[in-house]
């Protein structure tokens, strides 16, 4: 696609990635609905949340590839001190209001103690994500938000992208898997690697200029076997250790970016615009921008609805049907909190 014709994309608000932020936020309230696969045993349940967790794998790495999509271009919109100021508002100041809220819920909820109480000890909580696990995942967002403004300086230089990209993925993706099956333990420290940029990188790249058929169809095809690759090879080594195989769980790992480029690439390409009509992409751009604030609170409803509902994680209705009841009453709650001028920006409204 030609810089001509990205220009013109930008214009007119495509809303693909609001899509795909859709998905990958129910496909994240998913995966810890079907968190018994992280305790084995051989029964049809258990295989079941195997393929939720496999299916539903690729929700982080479509956030990154989101992020990736719509911030290395920042450069032609708005200044890098602006880019950091909108990254404070909108991520990290939302984070740390809600990591105070809700260690004081726990806390009251008796599920953390501080002991001993001092401000170190809960700095520490806050900062390790010990308050709410799920939390890593900003981690990973303000690591690799530093490395944007760099990133940006080749955002019209694609081919060097992608050089930063296969270098990430032969040493961060393949290389591991390669060591592990060998029993090796080589390793290269190469400054450009950065784990979880690849995501960035992979996002910008793909949004930017469509693959072309062929490629689509390979991109495809290795999506495919990355995400049976992954259940086949836990489900096999699982029974054979009888407990819950993740030597080749990884975000990062080659068979995880194969499927999360598929599903992005493949999500990317139909037209939305197109297809939708004009009340259903506003509910869309609507859905998606509640996205960042039902993240940030579904943990604990999940906790308070698992209580009040007498749910426990292996009853099929926890891990299908309260997936939706998750997602609306979070939905309904950042709905509410936006509407509130002093708390909307709680939910990154």
């Amino acid at each position: 696609m030609s810089e001509n014709a990205y220009a013109g994309k930008q214009k007119k608000r495509d809303i693909s990635l609001d899509v795909i932020n859709i998905i990958a936020c129910v496909l994240v309230i998913s995966l810890h609905h079907n968190g018994m696969v992280h305790s084995f045993e051989d029964t049809i349940r258990w295989r079941q949340s195997l393929a939720v967790e496999c299916i539903g794998y690729c929700a982080v790495p479509l956030f990154l590839m989101i992020s990736g999509a719509n911030l290395i271009g920042y450069p032609d919109k708005y200044s890098t001190k602006v880019f950091f100021q909108k990254r404070i508002v909108r991520t990290f100041v939302p984070w740390l209001f809600w990591s105070i809220v809700i260690l004081i819920l726990n806390v009251h909820l008796g599920l953390l103690e501080i002991e001993p109480f001092s401000f170190r000890n809960i700095v520490d909580l806050i900062i390790n994500y010990k308050v709410e696990s799920v939390y890593w995942f900003f981690g990973t967002l303000f690591a690799c938000y530093p490395a944007i403004p760099v990133l940006s300086a080749f955002r019209r230089d694609r081919k060097m992208l992608w050089y930063i990209a296969l270098l990430n993925f032969i040493f961060l993706s393949l290389l591991p898997v390669i060591n592990q099956w060998l029993g090796l333990s080589w390793s290269l420290d190469i400054p450009v690697i950065g784990s979880t940029i690849l995501f960035f990188i992979l996002g910008y790249l793909f949004y930017t200029e469509r693959p072309a058929k062929r490629q689509r169809i390979l991109i495809y095809a290795a999506g495919v076997f990355g995400l049976a690759f992954r259940w086949i090879y836990t489900y096999h080594f699982s029974v054979i250790r009888q407990t819950t195989d993740t030597t080749i769980k990884g975000y990062i790992r080659f068979h995880s970016v194969f499927y999360a480029c598929a599903v992005f690439v493949l999500l990317n390409q139909i037209g939305w615009n197109r297809l939708l009509p004009e009340w259903m992409k506003k509910a869309v751009t609507w859905l998606s921008g509640c996205s960042f604030g039902i993240f940030l609170i579904h943990r604990r409803v999940m906790y308070f609805e698992m209580k009040w509902f007498r749910m426990n994680g292996h009853r099929l209705a926890w891990r299908t049907v309260f997936i939706i009841v998750t997602y609306l009453v979070c939905l309904t709650i950042v709905t509410v909190l936006r509407k509130i001028k002093v708390l909307k920006w709680t939910v990154g409204g």
